[in-house]
């Protein structure tokens, strides 16, 4: 399904329009695209590097 909710929400613009594809490195990991996934595809994970904590969005098709 490409409805672009992720992508209309997003107030960060990290999401791709074409593609909907996530630029963790400039994700805040706040969760609205993850909410607004109609059919869940998008996942939040917390990972752990060094001493930061990043949030991870992952597109699951």
């Amino acid at each position: 399904m490409d409805c672009g909710k992720c992508y209309d929400y997003c107030r960060y613009n990290v999401i791709t329009a074409d593609d909907f594809q996530v630029k963790n490195l400039k994700c805040e990991g706040c969760g609205v695209c993850v909410e607004v996934c109609p059919t869940k595809a998008l996942k939040l994970e917390a990972i752990e590097t060094e001493s930061l904590y990043w949030q991870k969005v992952s597109l699951e098709i």
